[in-house]
């Protein structure tokens, strides 16, 4: 008993720390422009961000339409961008195929 409790804690850490090991968080950012697409929406930030394998860094970043919480991510990346407010965001430190980062999480700050 006590050995299958302990196989369950090690896949239950070996879970959390997988999903969890490509999180980056970003340093305060511009929104630049905001691009609209049929998989969601690209934006852009002010300056690079590093991370990802296409040329090392990228200002490009996506959120995707069949994301959680689409609606208020995107409705918060339109805020920042019309208010020209600064955002920190959660991505992905692998690219998708058009060289851009996967948006987690975000939030708008002041």
């Amino acid at each position: 008993m006590k050995i299958l409790l302990r196989i369950s804690f090690l896949i239950v850490g070996l879970t959390a720390t997988s999903a969890v090991a490509g999180e980056v968080w970003s340093d305060r950012r511009t929104v630049t422009a905001v691009y609209p697409d049929g998989s969601g929406i690209t934006f852009y930030a002010d300056g690079p961000v590093i991370g990802g394998t296409c040329s090392g860094t990228t200002t490009r970043l996506h959120i995707r339409q069949t994301d959680p919480n689409y609606e208020a991510k995107v409705s918060a990346v339109l805020l920042a961008f019309s208010a020209q407010f600064d955002i920190i965001f959660v991505y992905d430190d692998t690219m998708l195929s058009d060289c851009a980062l996967h948006v987690d999480r975000l939030q708008v700050v002041r």
